[in-house]
C-alpha cells in the first residue's frame, strides 16, 4: 500500500453491491431483499405516478374553471363599463333637457309678462 492512493483499496471487501453482509447472511438473501425493495419502490412509484396524473388532471380542471371565471369577470366588467357610459350619457341628456326646460319656462314667463302688459294697456285705454 505504500505509494498508492489512500482512497483505493488493494484487498477485496464484501461491501459493494451487497453492502456489509452479516456473518450468516448469504448474497442471495441480500439479492432477494433488494429485489423485494425494488418491487416495493416500483409499486410506490406507480402509485405516485397515478397520484401525479390525478393532481395534474385536477389542476387542469381548476385552471379551466379559473379561466372561465376570469372570462365571466371580464364580461361583467365590460357590462359595468358600458352601463357607466350609458349612465353618463343619460345624465348629460337629462342636464340638457333641464336646461331646455328652464329656457322654455323663462320664455313662457316672458310671454306671460308681455301678455299681461298688453292687457293692462288695453284696460288703461278703455
Amino acid at each position: 500500500m505504500g505509494g498508492g492512493s489512500p482512497n483505493q483499496r488493494y484487498t477485496p471487501t464484501n461491501h459493494g453491491l451487497f453492502g456489509a453482509l452479516g456473518p450468516h447472511e448469504l448474497p442471495i438473501d441480500r439479492m432477494v431483499d433488494l429485489a423485494q425493495r425494488v418491487q416495493e419502490l416500483v409499486d410506490e412509484n406507480k402509485k405516485l405516478q397515478a397520484r401525479i396524473a390525478t393532481l395534474e388532471a385536477n389542476g387542469l380542471l381548476r385552471e379551466q374553471s379559473l379561466n372561465e371565471a376570469l372570462r365571466e369577470v371580464d364580461r361583467a366588467t365590460e357590462g359595468v363599463t358600458k352601463a357607466r357610459a350609458d349612465l353618463q350619457a343619460l345624465r348629460a341628456e337629462i342636464a340638457a333637457l333641464r336646461e331646455k326646460l328652464k329656457k322654455m319656462e323663462k320664455d313662457e314667463l316672458e310671454n306671460l309678462n308681455k301678455v299681461i302688459q298688453e292687457l293692462q294697456q288695453l284696460l288703461e285705454e278703455k
